[in-house]
């Protein structure tokens, strides 16, 4: 705890093993007292029958994860929110530029049917310009926020040998404008 607390370019692996008994359940949690914090530039790995997510956050106000590499079978979800506990819920949080992917690397059928990102309702903010992989339905059950704004995320549900990512934008351009795919949503500019 602590308010402006700073992970930055850190490493959390945590691989598993065939039983799944020695995975952890958060590898950062940002509680109540943390305001401010900012994740950024650190890689998450957990394998199969892994962790339960990677960053979790509860009643803060003022949170930030930009830069990371989630990769993992996670039972919740790469990046969770409290859920459904009244007073828990987080504002002013900024979810950007990370790779999310839930599942295991590897042959197909390794992405799992389980969101990547999972906020408590009331949770305020801002998700954009991520790479979101994981096999759900919608691209907006991939990411289950009510109240956050989304922005320029990539998302993908498949693991077959076409590529069938789609991006996602917040408006769309009228006819006679520039389209809104003319820069980068991983470049600022």
């Amino acid at each position: 705890t602590g308010d402006n607390c700073e992970v930055i370019n850190n490493d959390f692996r945590d691989e598993g093993d065939a039983l799944g008994t020695d995975e952890f359940n958060a590898a950062i949690s940002v509680a109540g007292g943390a305001d401010n914090a900012l994740v950024k530039g650190c890689t998450f790995r957990a394998g199969a029958a892994g962790a339960v997510q990677a960053i979790y956050i509860t009643a803060v106000s003022g949170f930030e994860a930009s830069g990371n590499d989630i990769i993992g079978d996670y039972s919740r979800a790469c990046i969770v929110g409290r859920f459904n506990v009244a007073g828990d819920s987080a504002d002013d949080v900024i979810i950007r530029r990370n790779l999310l992917f839930q599942g295991t690397m590897g042959g197909d059928g390794e992405i799992n049917a389980v969101a990547v990102i999972d906020m408590s309702d009331g949770t305020s903010g801002y998700i954009s310009n991520n790479e979101i992989v994981s096999d759900v339905a919608t691209a907006l059950l991939m990411r289950v926020a009510d109240d956050m704004v989304f922005m320029n995320n990539f998302v993908s549900d498949t693991d077959g040998d076409e590529f069938s990512g789609s991006p996602e934008f917040g408006t769309q351009p009228t006819q006679g404008f520039p389209s809104s795919t003319s820069v980068s949503p991983h470049e600022d500019g």
